[in-house]
């Protein structure tokens, strides 16, 4: 099958959909399909940049940069509808240049222009949606959704369900064998400059928004023995001085910024216990998530406490995880304290999360999506 994926996202760049629409590009063509990547063109990145960024293979796809137009300030509403649609319609007139069985996107736009669109829809639709959402909500041959909380806000929208499929994350495992624990304590040390061969470390690594629950898991600190430090990764400048001002007391705590992804499962294989501490917000992204990082950390080998969420119920059970109160502080760091002090308990949970991320591969993933999109789309 020839696949054209199109983003409008910046790749790279340092959101986990970025990292999820390369592994899964690399997915497709790992089943034999022939794909090209659509991205924006980002000034002084060039495609081997983009490709080296990712570790992916030259030979794996092809990758095209679209010129956009940003004449706006950065960061208005006004410089991005210029940017996402100057990209928008250049794409549409570079892919006619290339051959496709399937456009496969996040942006719905594409399916007003062609009913040969597979949708990933990535979060939660609200009851009303414009005419336009809705005319490309038919006219896409598949919808790819990633739990059945977005699936069910789908249901009042009548789109026949054998047009949509609901198929989780994935996790690159390969990435997360073969790192000597040793080497990976040293990389984390020489990061917060402290030595952590005596302390227990609690690592997250993600988004620092609001609902990723940066902050509770800040403030189980204070319900920690002295012996544990808490290593928060992922936020920008501005996120990480907020938080560190809000918790200056506070001496077990480290936030740093975004680290290259090439370098997160070294240091994911330095912590004791990782935590995934979401939370429901006003933000109605919070409770729709699948997070990327809960297959990285499963594939640790490491315990993993996750908050008590039903998406997170469709991915783990406590036969894999340890299930804390969400936006609980105090029940986050006795979950927490469980895991170091059952350790057999723990041990087992670890290696059957290490089993179930086996199964979850990005290459899994695009064959499942594949096949569908193959059947749905009358390919």
């Amino acid at each position: 099958m020839r696949i054209l994926y199109i983003t409008s996202a910046n790749i790279p760049g340092n959101k986990a959909h970025s990292i999820q629409i390369m592994r899964l590009c690399e997915g497709f063509a790992k089943e034999g399909n022939n794909v090209v990547l659509f991205v924006p063109k980002q000034k002084g990145i060039q495609v081997e940049d983009i490709l080296s960024f990712y570790g992916t293979r030259a030979d794996l796809l092809s990758v095209k940069q679209i010129p956009t137009v940003g004449i706006f300030p950065r960061g208005t509403i006004l410089y991005y509808y210029s940017r996402f649609y100057s990209f928008f319609f250049l794409s549409i007139l570079y892919s006619f240049f290339i051959s496709k069985d399937v456009i496969i996107t996040r942006d719905w736009q594409y399916a007003l222009f062609s009913s040969r669109v597979a949708y990933n829809l990535h979060e939660i639709l609200p009851s009303y949606i414009s005419h336009t959402y809705a005319l490309a909500l038919k006219r896409a041959c598949a919808i790819i959704i990633p739990n059945a909380k977005i699936a069910h806000s789908l249901s009042g929208h009548n789109i026949p369900s054998e047009r949509i499929i609901v198929v989780s994350n994935g996790v690159s495992f390969s990435e997360f064998m073969n790192i000597p624990s040793k080497e990976s304590k040293r990389a984390l040390e020489k990061i917060i400059n402290i030595s952590i061969s005596s302390r227990k470390v609690v690592l997250y690594s993600g988004s620092f928004k609001k609902h990723k629950g940066v902050e509770i898991l800040a403030q189980s600190a204070k319900f920690l023995p002295d012996e544990y430090i808490i290593v928060c990764i992922g936020g920008d400048t501005l996120q990480v001085r907020k938080l560190e001002s809000k918790f200056s007391k506070s001496n077990n705590i480290f936030f740093l910024k975004y680290i290259d992804p090439r370098d997160i499962p070294r240091l994911l294989l330095a912590a004791d216990i990782l935590v995934v501490p979401n939370i429901i917000t006003a933000d109605p992204s919070s409770g729709d998530t699948s997070p990327i990082k809960l297959f990285e950390y499963m594939a640790t080998g490491i315990p993993v406490v996750v908050s008590d969420l039903p998406t997170i119920r469709e991915i783990v059970t406590d036969r894999e995880v340890w299930l804390t109160k969400s936006g609980d502080p105090l029940a986050l760091a006795d979950t927490i304290q469980k895991t170091q002090i059952q350790i057999p308990e723990a041990g087992k949970r670890a290696d059957s999360a290490r089993k179930l991320a086996r199964k979850c591969s990005w290459r899994n993933r695009a064959q499942q999506i594949s096949s569908f999109v193959h059947q749905c789309c009358n390919i």
